[in-house]
């Protein structure tokens, strides 16, 4: 383990205790909800289902009878091994019948998305009544999602690289229409979402691997936690529900012109 990771661990337990990364949270989540379905659906999926180093393994729990993954980059499909099928697509038009999944998930991608209401209405449209969609991305208020969006455009592949240690091609572009709560809950509504929740979800720090910023920044994740402020997370944690029903809007009441009995 480097150095600076080492330092980061000595760190944790006084400074940040009980913190882990999203990647960890959203892990355990979707195992749950994976053993429940029969088929899943994981939208941008890359090359895995999950962080490499995250806790998820399809062999503890119930494997649904299809996988199926889409993803724009064929060269990140072609090295996901988890997969039933692996499709080159994109999440705002996908190429399945209606009511095709139980679960549908995308795991730090919508932020890379441009059209979000097609995503959304697609997604909808994939899943069986009763099936869910959960979604793991970054707050597009959360401290690094504004360091990030502060940091000049040629700096950030090259920071990306040093502080997460990404590879320049896995550097997408990157919109953030749908990464507040308010917009989600508004998304769910519009597609026909009959239940939406939304959690803010701690992560590790940005700056575990530069020594000279992770403490001020240990001890700010520490201070915002001890506020209970909960905006400034940097990710969200999304759950969406499909109607078992797709309830229609209900027509206005029609009010009669002919005047009332006794009036004038």
């Amino acid at each position: 383990m480097p150095l600076t990771q080492r330092m980061y661990w000595k760190l944790r337990p006084w400074l940040t205790p009980g913190l882990q990364n999203s990647h960890i949270t959203y892990a355990h989540v979707l195992q749950v909800m994976v053993g429940d379905a029969k088929s899943w659906l994981d939208v941008g999926c890359g090359r895995s289902f999950v962080a490499e180093w995250a806790p998820f393994r399809l062999d503890t729990i119930r494997r649904p009878r299809r996988i199926v993954g889409v993803d724009p980059d064929a060269r990140a499909l072609r090295s996901h091994q988890g997969l039933t099928w692996g499709i080159v697509a994109s999440g705002e038009a996908l190429p399945f019948p209606d009511a095709s999944f139980h679960l549908v998930s995308t795991n730090m991608v919508l932020e890379h998305v441009e059209h979000p209401d097609r995503l959304f209405a697609e997604v909808f449209r994939v899943l069986k009544p009763g099936g869910r969609f959960l979604s793991h991305t970054p707050s597009a208020r959360g401290y690094t999602t504004i360091l990030t969006r502060l940091t000049p455009p040629s700096l950030r592949v090259p920071l990306a690289q040093v502080l997460q240690g990404r590879e320049a091609e896995d550097v997408y572009p990157t919109f953030y229409r749908a990464n507040a709560p308010a917009v989600l809950e508004s998304l769910a509504a519009r597609s026909g979402f009959g239940s939406c929740t939304v959690d803010h979800v701690d992560s590790s720090p940005l700056f575990a691997n530069f020594p000279p910023l992770l403490i001020p920044e240990m001890l700010f994740i520490r201070a915002m936690k001890m506020l209970g402020v909960q905006w400034i997370r940097p990710c969200l944690l999304a759950t969406f529900k499909k109607p078992l029903e797709r309830r229609e809007p209900s027509a206005p009441a029609i009010q009669s012109a002919a005047p009332r009995s006794g009036a004038a």
